[in-house]
């Protein structure tokens, strides 16, 4: 069995794989997505209850990021898209693959920004949810863990060199700002 508290509210739910465990989770609208190492749970929620509304049960799932009705799911090394706008039938609808394992996403405007495990920063063009596109990337030695975009200038956590400083102003031709 599983536990989470998304703020104060408590729920048990049992696992469909007993090698599946919580990583994270993130809201959207009135659900709560749990992100689990095999795959991802859509759970409707209210005050008084919580109650699992889907499932997408594909992968090895490290990051999530909705955008309107699309869930953005670092899965091993391709960056699912899936259209959770009937959260009973999740259905993806386009993928995005990478070189090596997504650690992490974030999503700013019409852009994905990826973690790549061992490959840097991958930017992924999402104007058109149905056909993401390669931009930018900037390769780095050692795990990239975490991105974050902020005003034009994505963080970058890597194992080896720490945080990285990124312009991002133009996704197409990213620019390290420290050395």
């Amino acid at each position: 069995y599983l536990f989470y508290a998304p703020s104060t509210i408590q729920f048990k739910m049992e696992s469909l794989n007993e090698y599946d465990c919580i990583i994270g989770g993130i809201m959207f609208k009135s659900y709560f997505i749990v992100l689990f190492t095999f795959s991802i749970i859509l759970a409707e929620y209210s005050s008084e209850n919580i109650s699992i509304a889907g499932r997408w049960p594909y992968g090895d799932c490290r990051s999530v990021q909705v955008v309107n009705s699309y869930a953005y799911v670092g899965n091993g090394t391709v960056m699912d898209v899936i259209d959770i706008s009937n959260p009973a039938v999740p259905e993806k609808v386009a993928e995005f693959i990478t070189e090596s394992i997504i650690a992490d996403i974030h999503i700013d405007s019409t852009f994905a920004y990826i973690a790549n495990w061992s490959d840097g920063l991958s930017i992924v063009n999402i104007s058109d949810p149905l056909n993401p596109v390669a931009a930018g990337s900037l390769e780095f030695p050692d795990q990239c863990w975490s991105v974050n975009v902020v005003d034009g200038i994505a963080y970058l956590a890597n194992n080896m060199e720490g945080i990285r400083f990124i312009d991002v102003n133009d996704p197409n031709n990213p620019i390290l700002i420290n050395t």
